[in-house]
């Protein structure tokens, strides 16, 4: 019997941790400067409000804007690749689809790129484009 209620102890305990780690999630917001930031669950501001805009954080890396140009920070705000794109989009299975010089093409969670962008007005079309250039 005592040791059922230490392994149901012991296991809400873990449940508690997990659950607490998975709202550690940052969120964009805009702030009283216009300019966006992100915020912890609690409300708290953890990467100050200096954006003209900025996506979710996916994969541990969001875009964000500065000016005209995209980039990409980590959960600390340290800025992972330079301010050079044109365009970005959210991290799936490791690759964002960024624009550069009117091109889309996809990069790495490094900031190489992996496959060359194209001049395509349609971005849906790529992913069309793309899936029968791959097989």
């Amino acid at each position: 019997m005592k040791k059922a209620f230490r392994i149901s102890i012991l296991t809400l305990i873990l449940m508690a941790v997990s659950i607490y780690s998975y709202g550690q999630e940052l969120r964009p917001v805009i702030g009283p400067n216009q300019k966006y930031g992100y915020v912890d669950e609690t409300g708290n501001v953890v990467i100050p409000f200096m954006y003209f805009d900025a996506g979710k954080f996916s994969e541990g890396l969001a875009r964000v804007r500065h000016g005209k140009k995209w980039s990409f920070i980590d959960k600390t705000g340290w800025g992972v690749f330079p301010d050079e794109y044109d365009g970005a989009g959210d991290f799936s299975e490791g690759l964002a689809r960024v624009k550069s010089n009117r091109k889309w093409g996809f990069i790495n969670n490094k900031g190489m790129a992996t496959i060359q962008g194209k001049i395509i007005k349609n971005f849906y079309l790529m992913y069309y484009i793309m899936d029968v250039c791959e097989q």
